[in-house]
């Protein structure tokens, strides 16, 4: 599997309207393109694309100083492989995770009208509960990209790819290949609870926070200043 960012423009600015990529995911009823679509975070009425649109336009516009509002990530699955829909759905959640954005509104398809089946995101980068732009993976999606890649091929029995640049599998862990470093999984108790409510867990945030912490401190004195 490979999972990317969308191209930018160079001067930072939108290259897509939220109407723009929406009705491009949702291939007008193609069905020689879109096999399947599915929304999070956002509460219409309908399924129907326009009520979509408008929700993530609105939100959006609570933040009128965000230049870029729209992360668009695809994930493309190698040729031959077939995800079902619940195996799409666990993909958007591992996805979302790491990049940070599972609290996002966000509307996605699987399309079929190239050799490999692939997943079109639209993520509104709006915080809906604090309207403030979120920088997907913290600025490091292209790491994240290769992370997500590696923990859907695991979690879902695929061929893993091993020419990645910044992490390898081995024995069914990942590793970053700098470091020599496990990768850490969050156990089942705080995956179930990051599903439930849609937050981070304790379990996650110690993750991210501490560890670097720990790892790069010299002495007691610097772990509890840092820490504090």
């Amino acid at each position: 599997m490979i999972a990317k960012t969308a191209e930018r423009r160079r001067n930072g600015r939108q290259k897509y309207s939220y109407r723009d990529l929406v009705s491009y995911i949702a291939g007008g009823g193609d069905d020689e393109k879109t096999i399947y679509t599915n929304h999070r975070n956002l509460t219409p009425i309908s399924d129907s694309t326009e009520e979509i649109i408008k929700e993530m336009e609105a939100c959006g516009a609570e933040n009128p100083r965000a230049k870029n509002k729209i992360h668009h990530g695809i994930m493309s699955w190698r040729e031959g492989e077939v995800p079902t829909k619940e195996q799409v759905e666990e993909a958007v959640s591992i996805y979302l995770l790491e990049m940070g954005l599972e609290n996002c509104q966000c509307y996605y398809g699987l399309h079929k009208n190239t050799d490999n089946l692939h997943l079109h995101i639209c993520v509104n980068k709006i915080d809906p509960a604090t309207h403030k732009s979120i920088q997907p993976a913290q600025g490091f999606d292209y790491k994240a990209n290769e992370r997500i890649s590696r923990r859907i091929e695991l979690a879902q029995g695929w061929e893993v790819l091993d020419r990645g640049e910044h992490y390898e599998v081995i024995d069914g862990e990942i590793f970053e290949k700098d470091t020599k470093k496990a990768v850490p999984n969050l156990s089942t108790k705080a995956a179930d609870y990051e599903n439930l409510t849609s937050a981070k867990s304790a379990e996650r945030i110690a993750q991210e926070r501490c560890a670097s912490i720990l790892f790069n401190v010299a002495d007691w004195q610097s772990l509890h200043k840092e820490l504090a």
